[in-house]
């Protein structure tokens, strides 16, 4: 699998998926565990929750939603005031920010 891309999300979760498909990897459980294994400690931040306390019904795909979730709004609210961006968001922010240097 490869190293966790926060800037190339979708491309590193297309090649997550391709991994999975030639390991034929298709419980969700499994996807998981492969995807918090390759978190870089900025992502595992962002979603801590989820990590810590894993939904029983579809681990991968509400991992993989909170990611591009938290990830997306980082990207609008260093691009431009977005307001809609929540409280945790910005707190994402925040840390994104703290990461980064």
């Amino acid at each position: 699998m490869p190293s966790f891309w926060l800037d190339k999300l979708a491309a590193w979760f297309a090649q997550a998926e391709a991994q999975f498909a030639l390991g034929t990897i298709t419980t969700e459980l499994t996807k998981y565990y492969h995807v918090i294994s390759q978190l870089d400690v900025c992502a595992a931040a962002e979603v801590e929750d989820i990590i810590t306390n894993p939904p029983v019904n579809q681990p991968n795909t509400h991992l993989r939603q909170q990611l591009i979730v938290s990830i997306d709004c980082h990207h609008l609210k260093s691009s431009a005031s977005v307001s809609y961006c929540t409280t945790k968001s910005s707190m994402i922010v925040s840390h994104h920010n703290f990461c980064d240097t």
